[in-house]
């Protein structure tokens, strides 16, 4: 048995699964799921991928070593289902994993994707966003990685010049997977939003971000948030640039 993991390995995804998905994953799951898609081969995908135990705590961190049981139970409570799409005519809900497997005497672990969930991490084309797997380890929350991947894919695929994109403050909820969570809005800005744009700017991406409220009248109805390439692996704030000359750059 061989590995499908690589350090190179990108996670592919389609724009629709980034950002239309109910997030209600909880961060090792959501790090692991990740950690799995990478390990697909885009060009003769099977469903089913290998990967070490070893590899697995070079993205997750030290702090998962020797937690065997912890990261079995979170692999298992990925064969579950995500509502993906929901409009005033349906619901579509699609399954992550259908079975995996431990070995005991071995090092590795085999993960078999669901049928219908391939097509969204398969079919490379403009509609798909792909990043580099080791920025998982950067990120110590799941919000900050949800909000990445949603930033990173509206700026690949809209590449507004200005590089600020909108969100209202019902689809933020439903993104986080935090729709019967923290109805203050002042609760949901702390909790959410700046832990998320803490991670983000602190995990070495691309791009670093800061947001403002937006407003109708007196209610807040989403957030604006601001992107920038990053110009320097020390850079921690988004309005202080090391290096001006390429803050302008694509991202």
């Amino acid at each position: 048995m061989n590995s499908d993991y690589n350090i190179n390995n990108k996670v592919v995804q389609a724009n629709q699964f980034i950002q239309q998905t109910n997030w209600t994953l909880k961060e090792t799951q959501l790090k692991l799921l990740k950690v799995f898609i990478s390990c697909i081969d885009t060009k003769h995908p099977t469903g089913t991928v290998n990967i070490t135990k070893k590899e697995l705590i070079q993205v997750l961190g030290d702090d998962y070593k020797n937690h065997y049981t912890y990261l079995i139970n979170q692999i298992r409570s990925l064969q579950t289902s995500i509502k993906l799409y929901e409009d005033e005519k349906k619901i579509t809900y699609v399954s992550l994993i259908n079975d995996f497997t431990w070995y005991k005497e071995s090092e590795f672990v085999t993960v078999e994707f669901s049928k219908k969930i391939l097509p969204y991490l398969v079919d490379l084309n403009e509609r798909f966003l792909q990043y580099d797997v080791y920025n998982i380890k950067g990120f110590n929350s799941k919000y900050g990685l949800i909000l990445y991947e949603y930033l990173l894919s509206r700026e690949r695929q809209e590449r507004d010049k200005d590089h600020e994109y909108f969100i209202s403050l019902n689809d933020l909820k439903r993104l986080t997977g935090t729709m019967d969570k923290y109805e203050r809005i002042d609760a949901f800005e702390r909790k959410i939003v700046k832990v998320a744009m803490k991670d983000i700017n602190n995990a070495n991406v691309e791009f670093l971000m800061k947001y403002e409220k937006v407003k109708t009248g007196r209610n807040i109805i989403g957030i604006k948030f601001m992107l920038r390439k990053r110009t320097s692996y020390i850079e921690t704030e988004f309005d202080e640039i090391k290096n001006k000359s390429y803050s302008k750059q694509k991202i």
